[in-house]
């Protein structure tokens, strides 16, 4: 059976760190509330699924973590491709042969799309899933394919594509998830909200 790891990195929930170009519109006090929602959303499905969970905290381990069952770890790295490709090789190098990484601030992501994308590796190098800023949302491997996380313009619209130009070179087979949205600006969180108003 395959040992399998999930990766969640997630910015500590401190005033003025999270959610920057949401803070510009909303100011920090809204935005930190907007961010623990989504924090707490993308855990209540995590919490569904059996594989085991790495947070990894972008500056500091939390005294009180909610779920203690959870494997701790503080992101290393100089951007967000280094970061990443060092949070993969080190769930690897435990042991794991599937790892899928994720983000805090999706909150269309379900445990079902998170079962979906372990499952695909079953049968493919790579799943992708596309968020509709061009960048993604997950990224799914068996092995640590470094190659992935150089020279891509993290943060722009081209992060998905590029990503892919990036496999096919390489000779990679992936599959590709169904396109989400993520929350990074004002206009972001009053479509979410918008389209699901409970949430407000």
């Amino acid at each position: 059976m395959a040992k399998e790891a999930l990766i969640v990195f997630q910015k500590n929930i401190v005033k003025g760190k999270v959610k920057t170009r949401l803070a510009q519109s909303l100011g920090e006090e809204k935005t930190l509330q907007i961010y623990q929602f989504l924090v707490d959303k993308t855990f209540r499905e995590v919490n569904k699924i059996t594989p085991e969970v790495y947070v990894f905290f972008s500056d500091f381990l939390p005294e009180n973590h909610f779920e203690p069952k959870y494997h701790l770890r503080i992101q290393k790295g100089e951007d967000l491709g280094e970061k990443m490709k060092l949070a993969f090789e080190e769930v690897f190098a435990l042991g794991y042969n599937k790892a899928v990484i994720i983000g805090t601030d999706c909150p269309e992501i379900t445990a079902e799309i998170l079962d979906q994308a372990f499952d695909l590796l079953d049968r493919t190098d790579l799943v992708v899933g596309p968020a509709k800023d061009g960048g993604y949302y997950l990224l799914g491997m068996k092995t640590n394919h470094f190659f992935l996380f150089r020279e891509i313009p993290w943060s722009t619209s081209h992060v998905f594509s590029r990503t892919l130009e990036k496999a096919e070179s390489n000779g990679l087979n992936y599959s590709i998830l169904p396109t989400l949205s993520d929350i990074d600006r004002e206009e972001d969180w009053n479509k979410f909200i918008t389209q699901n108003p409970k949430y407000e």
